[in-house]
Order: structure tokens, then sequence, then C-alpha cells
């Protein structure tokens, strides 16, 4: 039997996977614009720390809401917990780059002096 066959019979069993799709991929999305949004708080970033925090918070009130509404069914909160899990796991595995993205433009590292000991 063709499973897509089934999901186009059956409209509700696709509704209910892109709803766990979307819930885990906006977990991920906002576990790793937090970790982005400490980055630029740490260097003291302020125009793209609000960009982030502004998109932060709009995806922290949209799941807030959907948990609200809909909890009596309790695979809101699971999915959401393995995308805020997944996010984190891809930020720490993509600090390096976070560091990267964190430095916008007209920063330079300072050179360091050369110290001779002895002869030139």
């Amino acid at each position: 039997m063709n499973p897509f066959y089934y999901l186009a019979n059956h409209p509700e069993i696709t509704n209910l996977l892109w709803k766990i799709l979307s819930l885990f991929s906006v977990g991920v999305l906002e576990n790793f614009l937090s970790a982005l949004r400490i980055k630029f708080l740490t260097k003291n970033k302020k125009l793209p720390l609000a960009i982030v925090d502004f998109a932060y918070n709009l995806i922290y009130i949209y799941i807030i809401a959907l948990i609200v509404t809909n909890l009596k069914h309790f695979y809101v909160i699971i999915f959401y917990s393995f995308g805020y899990l997944t996010g984190d796991l891809c930020a720490l595995r993509f600090d390096n780059y976070l560091d990267k993205l964190a430095k916008i433009r007209g920063i330079k590292a300072k050179k360091r002096k050369k110290i001779y000991l002895g002869k030139k």
C-alpha cells in the first residue's frame, strides 16, 4: 500500500504530521535564535541583538499560544521539546560559526607589537 495514497485520503493525519513538523522546526529555530541572541549580547551588538530578540519573542509568543490552546494534546509539548533539544545541539555544534555571525563588519583584532629579544 502506498503511504502517500493513505495520507491523501486521511487529511487529519496529514494535518497532524504538518503540525508536528512545524512544532519541531519552531523549537529548533527558537533555540538557535536564543544562542545567537546571547552571542550578540556578549559582544554588545545593539542593532543585531534587537532584531534577533524581536524574532525570538515572536516565536516565543506563538509557542505559548499554541501550547495554551492545545493543552489536551500532550504531543505539542513533546515535539516542541525535541525541537528545542535539537536547536541546542545545533547551537553547540555550530558555536564557531555563531561567533563569526556575531561579528558584524568593522571589528578587527588588535595587532600585537613584536618584542625582539636579543640582536636584530
